[in-house]
């Protein structure tokens, strides 16, 4: 399970909890509904601190706090590993660094050029 997994699952249960539905909570909220759909659908890739806040305010006694204070985010791995890390040295007392990381299932190449 992942971040965005755990918050959509989060959501859900407080719903239920509360016994609301998610339109019930947007407006509530004051968020949007295709806002709260792209969460509860993975779609989105980050809701965003100011979004997780909001939807807490429009939860009856939810802080942040109680929304991320579960055994499921404790849980969580780290998202953004280390895969690997190539120093090239090159003639001019410079070095290229290359980092491949994997961030939510996308891989990405950085070059670090120190002079």
């Amino acid at each position: 399970m992942d971040t965005r997994q755990a918050a959509a699952d989060r959501i859900r249960e407080l719903c239920k909890e509360q016994g609301i539905t998610p339109n019930a909570l947007s407006y509530r909220a004051g968020v949007s509904q295709v806002t709260i759909k792209s969460i509860l659908n993975y779609e989105t890739q980050n809701a965003g601190v100011v979004t997780i806040k909001k939807l807490c305010d429009g939860f009856e006694g939810i802080t942040l706090h109680d929304f991320f204070n579960t055994d499921v985010f404790r849980r969580l791995e780290q998202e953004i590993k280390r895969e690997s890390v190539t120093v090239e040295p090159t003639t001019n007392r410079s070095a290229k660094i290359y980092f491949l990381l994997n961030l939510c299932e996308c891989r990405y190449v950085f070059t670090i050029e120190n002079k």
